[in-house]
């Protein structure tokens, strides 16, 4: 059981956004939250700043979550209030070169698919959940290919291609909370893109994991993404009435 003594802190509020606020769908454009997690959501916010970290691309999140854009953050980090533009241009320039790999090494048959490589302009996104076996094998080949060499973070049939130089989920949480006064942080996600942040050893983190896995760093868990809205729940009725 979590026991947080709200009275006595200053909270903020994190989740990632599919898994978590949003089920995971076959294709990630019709990722949706439930009506009742969006007016949650909307609720806990005139409570504690809550924001949303994740894997999308911040102008496509902010398409789906009624938050303010300075309260979403991006493409697993990357994106944030406070990225500078030239952080921003050498992502891009990164990811550029990289497509471009990508079709010189044979892959342009997958770059056509349907939920083949998506294009978060700062990271790249390769879904395999159309792509046939032998073709995942490929891939995966040759992204040790790839120059300069990515940083791949695995998600649910998906593999997230980052530049190393950029910023994690951790990286950007620290940031959010080393530019608030919150003296205790939750953070709620579901993947292993999530495990940057689990896994860090801040004493203000409550991590929560939504579906328990082998080996997570989370504190805590979720038993699966219907149990959010309940979360939610709980928390508003502990922050309406801390006592």
């Amino acid at each position: 059981m979590i026991s947080v003594g709200l009275e006595s802190m200053t909270l903020l509020l994190a989740f990632d956004f599919d898994g978590t606020l949003a089920p995971i769908v076959a294709v990630p454009e019709q990722a949706r939250m439930s009506l009742e997690v969006a007016r949650q959501l909307r609720l806990l916010a005139d409570l504690a700043p809550v924001y949303v970290i994740s894997g999308r691309a911040r102008a496509d999140l902010s398409r789906r979550v009624a938050l303010p854009l300075e309260f979403l953050v991006g493409n697993h980090g990357i994106e944030a209030a406070d990225t500078s533009v030239r952080d921003l241009v050498l992502a891009e320039g990164v990811v550029l070169d990289w497509k471009h790999q990508l079709i010189y090494v044979g892959l342009e048959p997958y770059l056509k698919l349907e939920c083949g490589v998506e294009d978060k302009k700062y990271s790249l996104s390769l879904h395999l959940k159309r792509a046939p076996q032998e073709l995942g094998l490929e891939i995966l080949n040759s992204l040790v290919q790839l120059v300069p060499s990515p940083r791949l973070v695995f998600g649910h049939q998906v593999i997230n291609l980052l530049p190393q130089s950029s910023p994690h989920k951790g990286d950007a949480l620290m940031r959010l909370l080393s530019h608030s006064r919150a003296t205790r942080v939750i953070y709620v996600g579901d993947d292993d893109t999530d495990e940057d942040i689990f896994a860090l050893k801040d004493p203000r983190l409550i991590s929560i994991r939504v579906g328990w896995r082998e080996g997570s760093k989370a504190r805590y868990y979720l038993r699966n993404q219907d149990d959010i809205r309940h979360f939610l729940g709980l928390l508003l009725d502990l922050l309406g009435n801390p006592a």
